[in-house]
């Protein structure tokens, strides 16, 4: 099976939560696929400005490498 483990970095709960909402509304039919990606997206890409795009990635890239570390498969 797949799936991922909880992230520890800052905003965590915000992006969950907007890709969440958004796929909320796709599976309640009051958006399209390609709307709620689009949803997620742009609110991910607010959240992450709003914390510092350059900290995010670097708390991102300690992320990736410690999924790395413990022998986790990432994708992308």
């Amino acid at each position: 099976s797949k799936g991922f483990p909880e992230m520890t970095m800052p905003a965590v709960g915000e992006y969950i939560d907007a890709l969440q909402g958004a796929i909320h509304g796709y599976v309640n039919g009051g958006t399209d696929a390609a709307a709620a990606l689009q949803e997620a997206a742009d609110r991910w890409e607010a959240i992450t400005d709003r914390y510092g795009r350059e900290q995010q990635i670097a708390y991102w890239t300690a992320v990736k490498q410690s999924y790395l570390d413990a022998g986790l498969v990432i994708a992308g």
